[in-house]
């Protein structure tokens, strides 16, 4: 019987570690969120194209780290306890709106339900009711929490989990889901060759202390709540000068 073929991106073309991922992710972010300060206009809508590109990074390499993760609870509840340290902060931006009752907004409340969407998919991967239920009740959790990007995120790491083995099946789906969403087809592209340009073997390779590894680690992590106060520190001192 013949083995299964990995149906892969050459090696030549991943030049990208996972922090260097990271830094294009929340670059973007920024971007994104000083547009929403008012601080930069949408010129041409680029600012708000250029956001887009975040999510489908951050899901890509939290299926990436589940896959890797050495304890997944641990890996959870640091989600869960930055998306509580995150929620004030992100309400200086994106305040709370009378009409929602119930709205968890920060990326780490979506990252943290993603992670248990993956978590529950690939541990009843083998009985199709139980994936039918994980993935329909995740997707309703979402809805009633609201989570920022509703189950875009979970549809995404479905795919990138799933078709893990499968480079370029996987970034064809993200593809389609993403011009279906955005219908930003260049955005789309630069997306995918980002994502296929990931290469874990050089983030593994790279030779880092103790303290290097917890500084990337967790300044990822911190970098989240600090833009925010950041932005609107910028915002309230341009209100005072004018």
């Amino acid at each position: 019987m013949g083995t299964k073929k990995e149906i892969a991106i050459p090696s030549g073309l991943k030049l990208l570690s996972s922090n260097e991922l990271k830094t294009i992710a929340i670059t973007c972010m920024v971007i994104q969120h000083a547009m929403y300060s008012g601080l930069i206009k949408n010129y041409f809508n680029l600012p708000e194209a250029i956001g887009t590109i975040t999510m489908p990074i951050i899901t890509f390499l939290l299926v990436e780290g589940y896959m890797h993760t050495r304890n997944v609870y641990r890996y959870f509840f640091r989600l869960i306890i930055f998306m509580l340290i995150s929620e004030l902060p992100y309400r200086l931006i994106f305040p709370m709106m009378p009409q929602e009752e119930f709205y968890v907004g920060n990326i780490m409340a979506t990252l943290a339900l993603t992670l248990v969407a993956i978590y529950l998919f690939d541990r009843v991967k083998n009985i199709l009711f139980l994936i039918g239920f994980s993935f329909i009740s995740i997707i309703i959790l979402a809805n009633i929490l609201s989570v920022d990007y509703g189950f875009y995120s979970i549809i995404l790491a479905f795919n990138f989990f799933f078709f893990r083995d499968n480079s370029i099946i996987k970034l064809i789906i993200f593809y389609l889901v993403y011009i279906t969403r955005y219908s930003n087809f260049i955005i789309g592209l630069i997306i995918v060759c980002l994502l296929a340009m990931y290469n874990d073997n050089i983030t593994n390779k790279k030779k880092f202390s103790l303290k290097q590894k917890y500084i990337y680690k967790y300044g990822y992590y911190l970098f989240y709540p600090l833009h925010f106060i950041a932005l609107y520190l910028v915002k309230l001192s341009r209100c005072l000068v004018k």
